[in-house]
């Protein structure tokens, strides 16, 4: 596909459906762009597949264990030494 019409393509996905604009999560950290959002979807249809096929050919990524402890604040905060002291008891 032309390059000129992937990003006409784009803007009007963009002008139809605010999930494909730009935006922060609860965390302040920036979603995925319109252009890897289009281009999943795009992939999706063409091949008939699931979002999970082509999330690591984008860099797209799934929220795994491994992917929410970095993504976590308070992940960072206790590698950091910052974390609250925790009273608890073993029986």
């Amino acid at each position: 596909m032309r390059r000129n019409l992937f990003l006409r393509i784009v803007k009007g996905v963009m002008n139809q459906d605010s999930f494909f604009q730009s935006n922060h999560n609860a965390t302040g950290r920036s979603s995925l762009s319109p252009l890897q959002k289009c281009t999943a979807a795009i992939r999706m249809l063409a091949y008939d597949v699931a979002a999970d096929v082509v999330d690591e050919y984008l860099r797209i990524g799934t929220l795994n264990d491994i992917n929410v402890l970095d993504r976590s604040p308070v992940f960072h905060e206790v590698l950091e030494g910052k974390a609250p002291k925790v009273r608890f008891s073993v029986n």
